[in-house]
């Protein structure tokens, strides 16, 4: 299969201090095994971030690379250090020095955070 055409699904989790213990690595097992399931898994890739901080989206470089993201439709200059950081979390793609968003999902949802329309 195409790499390209493989699908990324990415998980960031936490669980809030002062909270009672989540079970966020049974519940990734689970999406797993309902997806080797599928006719279609060999189309998705799971991607996990665990133990994920506010401060770790909110980075002053990195929330200004993911804002020039969410309102670029074309792909953008954020840096190399910015570039490579989104890239590990599954967020974007090369094109040249550039990067674009993977999906229109992540702009609707960082739109959302983020306060725009």
């Amino acid at each position: 299969m195409v790499e390209s055409s493989v699908k990324k699904i990415l998980i960031l989790s936490a669980n809030p201090t002062n909270t009672n213990k989540l079970r966020l690595e049974e519940e990734v097992r689970e999406i797993q095994a309902g997806l080797e399931r599928a006719r279609s898994r060999g189309q998705f890739e799971i991607i996990t971030k665990w133990g994920v901080r506010p401060d770790d989206l909110r980075c002053g470089q990195l929330l200004a690379a993911v804002k020039q993201l969410v309102i670029s439709n074309t792909p953008v200059d954020v840096g190399t250090t910015e570039a490579f950081k989104l890239k590990s979390m599954g967020l974007v793609k090369f094109q040249g020095n550039e990067v674009m968003r993977l999906y229109n999902l992540y702009r609707q949802c960082f739109l959302e955070r983020l306060g725009g329309n």
